[in-house]
């Protein structure tokens, strides 16, 4: 039986925590960090029955609020198997050395039963293992096991595509980085490759964009760029034509200056 349970108190401030519908739908929720029931993991199987007779509620009232709960995302929920994980669990329960570490592991690859609710809980335990690995310094003996265990979980229960999936929801620096400390193949590649076809594809359209604006200046409101002048002839100021009358003029002093003397 466990003995006690953690809740922050900031939950008291959490936005989805506040938008329940009901007080029975927060009673359950604290329930479920605290019952007897719970373990290391914050996933167990608890049926609706038996968190009605602890609450001393009614089992379909209990059933509405885990289903509110579901639906705000702040446990996940499989009916079939009535098995519960608290998301965010280990934020605040995050085993601290090997010896805590053992029994998490134990219950994920042996208690738990068959459900997307379970590796969904083995990932969240990857994640908690590789930032508490990154916490300590490479000397420290604890941080290689916690690696070496994490990506054994990772492999052994098949978590390389859900782990970097929109349902676990990792960045992706934190997608590269475990692939990087655990040694692990996570198939990333396909969110570079999406992110640079993005890229590539603004560029290319602001490229468009910008060329069809500078053919099309003059058509709308803008004036178009003036050409440059030509380059100036030799001895003159400038390549532009100069204007009839002083064409006129030159052409006189021209025919003065070859005449007889």
């Amino acid at each position: 039986m466990r003995r006690f349970g953690i809740i922050s108190t900031s939950l008291w401030r959490s936005r989805r925590f506040r938008a329940l519908s009901t007080d029975l739908a927060r009673l359950t929720y604290i329930y479920l960090h605290t019952s007897p029931h719970g373990n290391s993991v914050g996933a167990y199987v608890i049926p609706p029955e038996l968190a009605a007779l602890d609450m001393r509620r009614g089992p379909d009232d209990v059933r509405d609020a885990i289903r509110e709960l579901a639906e705000c995302r702040l446990i996940r929920h499989d009916p079939d198997e009535e098995l519960i994980q608290i998301i965010n669990f280990f934020r605040f329960n995050s085993p601290g050395s090997r010896k805590q570490l053992a029994g998490p592991l134990s219950i994920v690859r042996e208690s738990l039963p068959m459900s997307p609710v379970k590796d969904t809980t083995a990932c969240d335990l990857v994640i908690a293992m590789h930032a508490r690995a990154m916490t300590w310094d490479k000397t420290v003996e604890a941080r290689g096991a916690f690696l070496h265990d994490a990506a054994s979980l990772v492999q052994d229960l098949h978590l390389n595509e859900l782990i970097v999936s929109p349902e676990i929801g990792l960045g992706i620096d934190l997608q590269i980085a475990l692939s990087e400390d655990l040694l692990i193949d996570l198939p990333i590649q396909r969110h570079y490759q999406r992110h640079y076809q993005q890229t590539d594809t603004q560029t290319d359209t602001d490229t468009q964009t910008q060329t069809q604006t500078q053919t099309e200046r003059g058509s709308g409101g803008e004036v178009p760029p003036s050409a440059p002048p030509s380059p100036p002839a030799m001895g003159s100021r400038s390549g532009r034509k100069p204007p009839e009358d002083v064409r006129h003029m030159i052409a006189e002093i021209a025919a003065k200056s070859t005449g007889p003397r």
